[in-house]
Protein backbone atom coordinates (compact mmCIF):
# COMPACT_ATOMS: atom_id res chain seq x y z
CA UNK A 1 0.00 0.00 0.00
CA UNK A 2 1.07 3.61 -1.10
CA UNK A 3 1.47 6.21 1.79
CA UNK A 4 -0.79 8.44 -0.52
CA UNK A 5 -3.54 5.57 -0.71
CA UNK A 6 -2.91 5.37 3.57
CA UNK A 7 -3.01 9.51 3.91
CA UNK A 8 -6.71 8.79 1.24
CA UNK A 9 -7.84 6.67 4.11
CA UNK A 10 -7.07 8.24 7.06
CA UNK A 11 -7.95 11.33 6.00
CA UNK A 12 -11.96 9.87 4.50
CA UNK A 13 -11.89 7.95 8.12
CA UNK A 14 -11.60 11.32 9.58
CA UNK A 15 -13.76 13.26 7.45
CA UNK A 16 -16.52 10.41 8.97
CA UNK A 17 -16.84 7.98 6.59
CA UNK A 18 -17.24 4.20 7.19
CA UNK A 19 -14.73 1.94 7.48
CA UNK A 20 -17.06 -0.29 4.64
CA UNK A 21 -17.19 2.87 2.69
CA UNK A 22 -13.56 3.59 2.16
CA UNK A 23 -12.68 0.39 1.38
CA UNK A 24 -15.55 0.10 -1.17
CA UNK A 25 -14.69 2.92 -2.90
CA UNK A 26 -10.96 2.97 -2.70
CA UNK A 27 -11.26 -1.20 -3.75
CA UNK A 28 -9.83 -2.34 -0.56
CA UNK A 29 -10.70 -5.30 1.85
CA UNK A 30 -12.10 -3.69 5.27
CA UNK A 31 -9.22 -5.36 7.11
CA UNK A 32 -6.52 -3.20 4.92
CA UNK A 33 -8.92 -0.20 5.56
CA UNK A 34 -8.69 -1.18 9.59
CA UNK A 35 -5.32 -2.37 9.69
CA UNK A 36 -4.24 1.78 8.14
CA UNK A 37 -6.97 3.47 10.50
CA UNK A 38 -4.97 1.44 13.57
CA UNK A 39 -1.03 2.28 12.52
CA UNK A 40 -1.80 5.55 11.71
CA UNK A 41 -1.38 7.17 15.21
CA UNK A 42 1.75 4.91 16.01
CA UNK A 43 3.32 6.26 12.63
CA UNK A 44 2.41 9.88 13.05
CA UNK A 45 3.61 10.12 16.94
CA UNK A 46 5.82 6.83 17.50
CA UNK A 47 5.15 3.23 19.21
CA UNK A 48 3.81 4.26 22.32
CA UNK A 49 0.47 5.65 21.02
CA UNK A 50 -2.74 4.88 21.13
CA UNK A 51 -3.45 1.59 18.31
CA UNK A 52 -6.92 1.38 19.12
CA UNK A 53 -9.26 3.03 16.51
CA UNK A 54 -10.62 6.01 17.37
CA UNK A 55 -14.50 5.96 18.01
CA UNK A 56 -16.45 8.02 14.84
CA UNK A 57 -19.01 10.08 16.07
CA UNK A 58 -23.01 9.30 15.86
CA UNK A 59 -24.76 10.33 13.24
CA UNK A 60 -28.60 11.75 13.82
CA UNK A 61 -31.01 9.66 11.99
CA UNK A 62 -35.09 9.95 11.45
CA UNK A 63 -35.63 7.55 14.19
CA UNK A 64 -34.00 9.15 17.23
CA UNK A 65 -37.22 11.44 17.67
CA UNK A 66 -39.68 7.99 17.65
CA UNK A 67 -36.77 6.32 19.21
CA UNK A 68 -38.60 6.21 23.31
CA UNK A 69 -41.92 4.73 21.08
CA UNK A 70 -40.19 2.04 18.90
CA UNK A 71 -38.93 0.57 22.60
CA UNK A 72 -42.52 0.75 24.54
CA UNK A 73 -44.11 -1.13 21.53
CA UNK A 74 -41.21 -3.82 21.48
CA UNK A 75 -41.49 -3.61 25.46
CA UNK A 76 -45.46 -4.09 25.25
CA UNK A 77 -45.38 -6.34 21.87
CA UNK A 78 -41.96 -8.57 21.78
CA UNK A 79 -43.03 -10.25 18.98
CA UNK A 80 -44.23 -7.42 16.78
CA UNK A 81 -43.32 -7.07 13.39
CA UNK A 82 -41.03 -4.69 11.86
CA UNK A 83 -44.24 -3.98 9.26
CA UNK A 84 -46.19 -3.36 12.00
CA UNK A 85 -43.68 -1.15 13.73
CA UNK A 86 -43.44 0.95 10.53
CA UNK A 87 -47.55 1.26 10.42
CA UNK A 88 -47.65 3.03 14.01
CA UNK A 89 -44.57 4.86 13.37
CA UNK A 90 -45.79 6.10 10.21
CA UNK A 91 -49.29 7.15 12.10
CA UNK A 92 -46.63 9.41 14.73
CA UNK A 93 -45.35 11.19 11.36
CA UNK A 94 -42.18 8.93 10.78
CA UNK A 95 -41.28 9.79 7.07
CA UNK A 96 -37.97 7.32 7.02
CA UNK A 97 -37.60 3.67 5.46
CA UNK A 98 -38.42 0.25 6.28
CA UNK A 99 -34.44 -0.24 6.02
CA UNK A 100 -34.07 2.13 8.42
CA UNK A 101 -36.49 1.17 10.67
CA UNK A 102 -35.31 -2.59 10.77
CA UNK A 103 -31.45 -1.96 11.59
CA UNK A 104 -32.87 -0.01 14.56
CA UNK A 105 -35.01 -3.26 16.00
CA UNK A 106 -32.41 -5.34 15.19
CA UNK A 107 -30.24 -3.32 17.61
CA UNK A 108 -33.00 -3.09 20.21
CA UNK A 109 -34.86 -6.16 20.14
CA UNK A 110 -32.83 -8.72 22.43
CA UNK A 111 -31.40 -11.90 20.98
CA UNK A 112 -33.07 -15.49 21.88
CA UNK A 113 -30.73 -17.42 23.68
CA UNK A 114 -30.53 -20.86 21.42
CA UNK A 115 -30.73 -23.78 23.84
CA UNK A 116 -27.46 -26.15 23.24
CA UNK A 117 -27.91 -29.11 21.27
CA UNK A 118 -27.18 -32.45 23.02
CA UNK A 119 -25.22 -34.64 21.77
CA UNK A 120 -27.11 -38.25 21.36
CA UNK A 121 -25.28 -41.14 22.12
CA UNK A 122 -25.97 -44.74 21.70
CA UNK A 123 -24.41 -48.07 22.26
CA UNK A 124 -23.05 -50.36 19.88
CA UNK A 125 -25.48 -51.82 17.60
CA UNK A 126 -28.69 -50.12 18.71
CA UNK A 127 -29.35 -47.22 16.26
CA UNK A 128 -28.83 -46.55 12.31
CA UNK A 129 -30.13 -43.61 10.13
CA UNK A 130 -30.80 -44.79 6.76
CA UNK A 131 -31.60 -42.65 3.69
CA UNK A 132 -32.21 -43.44 0.18
CA UNK A 133 -33.57 -40.98 -3.28
CA UNK A 134 -33.06 -40.96 -6.61
CA UNK A 135 -31.46 -38.20 -8.66
CA UNK A 136 -31.22 -37.63 -12.32
CA UNK A 137 -27.95 -36.88 -13.58
CA UNK A 138 -26.75 -35.58 -16.92
CA UNK A 139 -23.29 -38.26 -17.36
CA UNK A 140 -21.06 -36.92 -20.54
CA UNK A 141 -21.12 -40.17 -22.26
CA UNK A 142 -24.19 -41.66 -21.50
CA UNK A 143 -26.28 -38.58 -21.12
CA UNK A 144 -29.53 -38.18 -18.76
CA UNK A 145 -29.51 -41.75 -15.95
CA UNK A 146 -31.38 -42.34 -13.12
CA UNK A 147 -29.57 -42.98 -10.16
CA UNK A 148 -30.71 -44.25 -6.64
CA UNK A 149 -29.02 -43.25 -3.40
CA UNK A 150 -28.86 -45.34 0.11
CA UNK A 151 -27.03 -44.38 2.90
CA UNK A 152 -26.90 -45.85 6.10
CA UNK A 153 -25.33 -44.47 9.71
CA UNK A 154 -23.96 -46.13 12.13
CA UNK A 155 -25.22 -44.08 15.72
CA UNK A 156 -22.33 -45.20 17.60
CA UNK A 157 -19.47 -44.76 15.31
CA UNK A 158 -20.69 -42.25 12.57
CA UNK A 159 -19.33 -44.63 10.09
Amino acid sequence: MTEETRNDIVRRYRGGASIRRIAEDLDLARQTVRNAINRWPAERTGPEASTTLPVPQHRSSVLDAHDDTIRQLLKRYPDITVMRLLEELRAKGFTGRYTTLRMRVKQLRPRPTREPVVRFETSPGVQAQMDYSTYDLDFTSEGRRRVHLFSYILSYSRR
